[in-house]
């Protein structure tokens, strides 16, 4: 049942209490990993080849998961694919303890994150069926608000757990987060969907349906495009800022620390504007290249500067924009596809939208062997510019 606010809306709460919950949690199994291929190989490119399997269900899977979510309840995909995420942490945590290949922790941490991305995109699907559209926008705000703080304080949190119970045990509190976040979803009232027939449509055509839909709707095609575009050029920032704070800087660990976490801090104030900034502006369009426009500020910030706390300011900016972005892209996703679509074109646009993600780190590193740390954000910034050219050309300003 909808409601005129989400804070009276018990489904909504429910959900969102348990999804918050459990992505505290998992921030424990996200920390230990590295350290545990760490001790078992040291090994820099064991390490780096665990964050490519964390990529690959995005760009591997997407549009077979959307089909997915599709075609099935929204309740029983997430329950299930909670379920597998527990046991994969159960797993993982027998196996750590014990000789072990490497092998089996990538194939198991690829079934977690594969589950946990089709969890993700149910989750998101789901949102239209138990709150209404005009708050479609404070939904998805204080869903990034809160993740924004999970990001900040998550690794704090993951240490002391550690500390308290030792890395042995630690995975414990994953699977606990999991289980609660289980019974949440158990207990939410979550709107039935008519299933279409599997015998319909072929995988093949339901496919080309989700696709044709993304294409025609130019306001989600074009925005989709200026996704992916802006996720290149934070892909190129996001390769260089540590070794560009480090070795042209010359910052401590405790400077680099607040560096790090200026971003967040800024994507924190993006849901608590929001609200406001969609009373004075209105239009979607204009809040989008508006948020552009202050990224690109943020990003000329950072290659002129000459000190961190200059870098600070600017990731700051930087983060503060792509929170923005981020939670008027679901909303204009969430409110202008169809529901019975919603899991395809989700699956399909965030696929096109992160494929590139895992090459733009490779460019950004080689560019930074090459040429001046700087000037990598200059490129980025061109990019931006590029992309307000874009949405003039495309007239994406006037999506409402």
């Amino acid at each position: 049942m909808k409601h005129d606010s989400i804070w009276k809306n018990k489904d909504f709460l429910l959900l969102w209490a348990g999804n918050s919950l459990s992505k505290l949690t998992f921030v424990v199994f996200t920390f230990l990993l590295p350290i545990i291929i760490y001790e078992q190989t040291k090994s820099p490119f064991a390490m780096s080849l665990m964050r490519i399997i964390q990529v690959l269900p995005n760009v591997l899977l997407g549009l077979v998961i959307g089909i997915l979510i599709d075609r099935s309840e929204k309740k029983v995909i997430m329950q299930t694919s909670v379920v597998i995420q527990i046991l994969c942490v159960l797993l993982i945590s027998a196996i750590i303890n014990s000789d072990f290949s490497l092998w089996m922790l990538y194939l198991l941490s690829f079934i977690l994150f594969s589950v946990s991305y089709l969890y993700g995109n149910a989750y998101y699907t789901v949102l239209p069926r138990i709150v209404s559209k005009d708050k479609l926008i404070n939904s998805n705000s204080l869903i990034n608000f809160v993740g924004t703080i999970i990001r900040i304080s998550g690794p704090n949190f993951a240490g002391f757990v550690i500390l308290m119970i030792g890395s042995q045990y630690s995975l414990f509190i994953t699977a606990l987060g999991l289980f609660i976040l289980f019974t949440v979803i158990y207990f939410c009232k979550i709107p039935k969907n008519t299933i279409k027939d599997p015998n319909e449509l072929n995988i093949i055509q339901e496919i080309k349906e989700g696709i044709s839909f993304l294409f025609k709707k130019k306001s989600l095609w074009y925005f989709t495009i200026v996704m992916c575009i802006m996720n290149v050029a934070n892909a190129l920032v996001g390769s260089i800022l540590v070794f560009h704070s480090l070795d042209y800087l010359g910052v401590s660990i405790t400077q680099l620390g607040i560096v790090l976490a200026s971003s967040g801090i800024g994507a924190i104030f993006g849901p608590l504007t929001i609200s406001y900034i969609k009373k004075v502006i209105g239009k979607l369009g204009i809040i989008l290249l508006l948020a552009i426009f202050i990224s690109l500020l943020g990003n000329v910030i950072l290659f002129l500067s000459n000190n961190w706390l200059l870098v600070c300011v600017g990731m700051f900016i930087i983060g503060y924009s792509l929170s923005l972005i981020s939670i008027f892209y679901h909303t204009l996703r969430q409110s202008e596809t169809p529901e019975e679509l919603l899991g395809r074109v989700t699956g399909t646009s965030s696929m096109i939208m992160k494929t590139l993600i895992p090459l733009s780190f490779f460019v950004g590193g080689m560019l930074g062997e090459m040429i001046q740390t700087n000037y990598i954000f200059m490129i980025s910034s061109l990019l931006l510019f590029i992309i307000i050219l874009y949405t003039f050309y495309k007239k994406i300003y006037s999506i409402n």
